[in-house]
């Protein structure tokens, strides 16, 4: 099982984290000219850099996976969940529509097609 966002979900997904990197890139200037002029400790200041480089890092991927799946026809998928439940049982009417079909293709013969018929509808439903 594939999860991935809708198309609209995208969309505004990328106006979000347009407004974010800007934010970001503006706050990043205003603070850091801030510290330089009040002479605030080395250590406050990269840790102020280091933060701000993670968050438009971040907004930054985000908007480039966002943008994947807007021009991608099937979506770029976020998440792929493998799971024992995701296996699917066929039930007895379409093996019985598979059973008539290799019937039809002369696949195999009447007496086959018969003896698997009742074996298909012999069983529980």
């Amino acid at each position: 099982m594939k999860v991935k966002p809708s198309k609209p979900v995208s969309a505004g997904s990328v106006i979000g984290l347009a407004f974010m990197i800007a934010f970001g890139i503006a706050f990043t200037v205003l603070v850091g000219s801030t510290l330089s002029e009040n002479d605030a400790p080395l250590a406050v200041k990269f840790m102020i850099y280091i933060f701000m480089a993670v968050w438009l890092g971040v907004a930054i991927f985000m908007l480039i996976y966002h943008g994947l799946n807007l021009k991608r026809t099937k979506g770029l998928p976020f998440l792929d969940i493998d799971s024992e439940s995701e296996v699917k049982t066929e039930g007895p009417m379409q093996r019985l529509r598979e059973l008539d079909a290799l019937k039809k293709d002369g696949l195999i013969s009447e007496e086959e097609y018969r003896g698997k018929r009742n074996e298909i509808v012999g069983e529980k439903w």
